[in-house]
């Protein structure tokens, strides 16, 4: 029964809001490895910690390729990230996904990804892109990226 009402969308309201959020991991795979990206930042014991591995200039078929790991960032860039959440009610939209059943396999296809790291140590994750969360997090890979590699 409890299935019956999850498929027509009777489910109750997450128990967590964007305030609970300690962590966002988002990630795109995609056949030309130039657009593939991973993301991830999240606050831990008063710290904001980052993580990336994305191109951050194509032009010309040379990439520039950065990363860098669990590299501390000032806290006001996870304070925007929230505020982010929220404008773009992104959290409600991550509890809301539901997985589409994909009858056509298509191989290389591109895949987006985005989990959400909750306070209570719940996560949620959704295949869904949101450009505004992207830039941002790009924007930090430029500025904090430890490893630079040109392709």
């Amino acid at each position: 029964m409890l299935r019956f009402f999850k498929t027509l969308g009777c489910q109750k309201k997450p128990n967590v809001t964007d305030e609970d959020v300690v962590g966002l991991s988002i990630s795109c795979a995609h056949m030309a490895f130039s657009y593939s990206y991973n993301f991830k930042i999240y606050a831990k014991d008063d710290k904001t910690l980052f993580t990336c591995d994305c191109s951050i200039d194509r032009n010309d078929y040379n990439d520039t390729r950065v990363s860098c790991e669990n590299v501390q960032i000032d806290k006001r860039y996870f304070d925007l990230l929230i505020k982010i959440l929220k404008t773009e009610n992104i959290t409600e939209k991550v509890f809301r996904y539901k997985k589409k059943i994909n009858w056509l396999f298509v191989k290389d296809k591109t895949e987006y990804r985005i989990t959400l790291f909750f306070n209570n140590k719940e996560l949620k994750t959704a295949s869904l892109h949101f450009e505004k969360v992207y830039d941002l997090l790009k924007q930090l890979a430029g500025l904090y990226a430890t490893e630079v590699t040109y392709e």
